[in-house]
């Protein structure tokens, strides 16, 4: 049995390098803009790609000649094949998407010249005490995390899954900015919660260190959840984001309503999960953020 595992890993990792190789050889033509994308659910997303109407999926194809999708380390894909085809207990939908379709075409929209490429790492019910935290322990994932999250780094897994994506890259790239959306986890936890802003400040240095970039852009989407269990940690996280936002001259805030019926970002039944015309709002801000502050 541990033999065909072995096997089963190689095999993944020698497909894996042939799909970089052909993105290396297919892709874009020109400079390459790269921007990060971390979080947990939200960032994943679960929306329904297709409660999208036909002039958006238009938009999303013409986008897609020059904006490419890296999630979770796996090989670029165009925007349009981005969607996720994994379906969970929270989502029976056969095609869900999160924040860079909006984020995609908006950019592809502002600027019609450049190319585009996201590098994505998110994951379901994850924390930044636990596994996003950039001074991650056992003991602090231990505390949080659920038993298939506990040993996950993923903070390096990003940075690591964002080398092999630039090294794909033929033509010279940049980074400009990090989106966040994260933190409904945290909420549920009052020393999580408590800690938040700390481990967000040292999330975003980790990033800036390790891209020798001291200026790097960083959105963070600030967090509405709806529920019970949220109540104590939700305003806490809330706060820490605006105060990270307000000091740091490089950090921008997507500020939501903390009224559950409120419609800026809309939600599905769950109330914590944005809905497609949520995610799609929630791209496009996250979008025009990185280009005020990268200007």
């Amino acid at each position: 049995m541990k033999l065909l595992m072995t096997l089963a890993g190689f095999v993944t990792l020698a497909l894996t390098g042939l799909l970089y190789l052909a993105f290396t050889s297919s892709n874009f033509d020109g400079p390459v803009n790269v921007i990060l994308m971390g979080g947990q659910s939200n960032m994943a997303g679960r929306a329904n790609f297709d409660e999208l109407d036909s002039a958006t999926v238009h938009r999303i194809n013409l986008a897609s000649e020059r904006v490419y999708v890296s999630t979770n380390g796996k090989p670029p894909v165009p925007l349009n094949k981005s969607y996720s085809t994994i379906r969970s207990n929270k989502s029976a939908h056969s095609r869900t998407f999160g924040p860079e379709m909006g984020l995609g075409v908006a950019f592809a929209e502002a600027n019609p010249s450049q190319n585009l490429l996201l590098v994505k790492t998110a994951y379901g019910s994850t924390s930044l005490h636990g596994a996003w935290n950039s001074d991650w322990t056992i003991e602090k994932a231990e505390q949080i995390e659920m038993k298939s999250r506990v040993s996950q780094k993923l903070a390096s897994a990003h940075f690591f899954h964002t080398k092999k994506a630039l090294k794909a890259l033929k033509h010279q790239s940049r980074i400009t900015g990090m989106i966040w959306m994260q933190g409904e986890t945290d909420a549920q936890y009052a020393f999580a919660a408590e800690d938040y802003e700390k481990n967000i400040r040292r999330l975003i240095y980790y990033f800036r260190t390790r891209f020798a970039q001291p200026d790097l852009s960083f959105v963070i989407g600030q967090i509405n959840p709806v529920g019970e269990r949220f109540t104590h940690g939700r305003s806490i996280i809330r706060e820490a984001m605006q105060n990270v936002s307000t000091t740091d001259p490089n950090v921008w805030l997507i500020k939501t309503s903390a009224n559950p019926s409120a419609l800026d970002f809309p939600k599905g039944i769950d109330g914590v999960h944005y809905n497609a015309q949520g995610q799609w709002r929630l791209g496009v801000a996250f979008a025009e953020a990185i280009e005020n502050g990268d200007r």
